[in-house]
């Protein structure tokens, strides 16, 4: 898994931090708690003045974390990613989706 970005919890919220991808080196992350309307998402995903994206809660036997999807027109896809808590705040990691037998990449799922 690759870290994206490293995240930190502000007081109204809202979860900030830095992009590291390359497309979108430097930007600023913004992941903004919504109103929960049925199983819409938790927080709402924008880089700069972008909205790029959302991010839904999941809780495993083990874990509790985001799922997260970003997608902006220069993406060839959408990214899935996770964010998780950290010792100093929240880190978002993706991984890159194994490839399906045919070669093509499988990207219809929420996989990070």
């Amino acid at each position: 898994m690759a870290t994206i970005a490293n995240l930190a919890k502000q007081k109204d919220g809202s979860i900030t931090g830095t992009l590291l991808i390359p497309s979108f080196n430097g930007a600023k992350l913004v992941l903004t708690p919504v109103e929960k309307k049925g199983k819409g998402p938790e927080l709402r995903a924008t880089i700069g003045a972008f909205e790029a994206g959302a991010a839904w809660k999941r809780e495993t036997e083990t874990a509790t974390y985001y799922s997260v999807k970003l997608d902006d027109p220069t993406f060839a896809r959408p990214i899935y990613c996770a964010l998780f808590k950290a010792p100093d705040g929240y880190v978002l990691v993706w991984d890159r989706p194994k490839a399906k037998k045919n070669g093509s990449s499988n990207n219809g799922g929420e996989e990070f």
